[in-house]
């Protein structure tokens, strides 16, 4: 799980198309249920 926070951070950085697509793809289903994922869109929805 680590390095999927890893490349998430990197892809935002690098503002990488693929993020778009972060919310739908099922690929992501289990970060999106790590209570770290929630406070990564919040900082992206900030910002930062």
């Amino acid at each position: 799980m680590e390095k999927a926070f890893e490349w998430l951070e990197k892809a935002y950085r690098e503002r990488d198309v693929y993020m778009r697509s972060l919310r739908a793809d099922p690929v992501w289903d289990e970060v999106r249920s790590d209570p770290r994922y929630l406070k990564f869109v919040e900082g992206m929805a900030a910002g930062g």
